[in-house]
């Protein structure tokens, strides 16, 4: 089975992400933390591709957050609120690895990942390994979708611009890009 942090590999290099996608700093080099975030489609019960992937700094993120409409910031808290306080406590076994059962399910909804046609996955990292401060997690298509109908305007345009200026892909893809949130908030 697949080591949990290979799954966040790039695709490209099939190696770790080494840098940011926004300021290029080196992660290995400074020791900063950093997210990756890839976002996956499954065309079949065992294929499936990845749709994007990027890796950024802390830093680069929090400047990225202070971009958000207060707006925006409010009703993303508000959801997660409202969708996880209903949703009973995951308690893990003696022998379950935590970080198998967090990249097994969409955090939201509960869904196994191995059921979703679309997902994205998200990590914090530092020096190579999963930070502490917080699991490895998965939401599927439909939380992003749910997320992206309670954003501002000025939201979806800053993530569209981080998109087209950051991930780039093939014309094709950018209508299933458009006004999808990166999950990094």
């Amino acid at each position: 089975m697949m080591d949990h942090i290979d799954k966040f590999n790039s695709e490209l290099t099939e190696a770790p992400f080494i840098s940011c996608c926004v300021c290029e700093i080196n992660f290995e080099a400074t020791g900063v933390k950093y997210i990756v975030e890839k976002s996956f489609k499954r065309v079949s019960e065992n294929v499936q591709y990845s749709i994007y992937e990027y890796a950024i700094c802390w830093d680069c993120a929090q400047k990225f957050q202070e971009k958000i409409s207060p707006e925006s910031n409010e009703a993303i808290q508000t959801y997660f609120f409202d969708q996880l306080r209903n949703r009973p406590p995951r308690f893990f076994e003696e022998d379950e690895n935590p970080l198998h059962v967090s990249l097994s399910e969409c955090m939201v909804k509960g869904t196994k990942t191995a059921d979703l046609t679309e997902y994205t996955m998200c990590g914090v990292f530092r020096d190579g390994q999963f930070s502490m401060d917080a699991l490895p997690y998965v939401l599927s298509s439909a939380v992003l979708g749910e997320i992206a109908e309670k954003l501002s305007a000025s939201t979806k345009d800053e993530m569209d611009d981080f998109r087209e200026t950051y991930l780039g892909g093939p014309p094709e893809l950018e209508e299933l890009f458009k006004g999808r949130p990166v999950v990094f908030l």
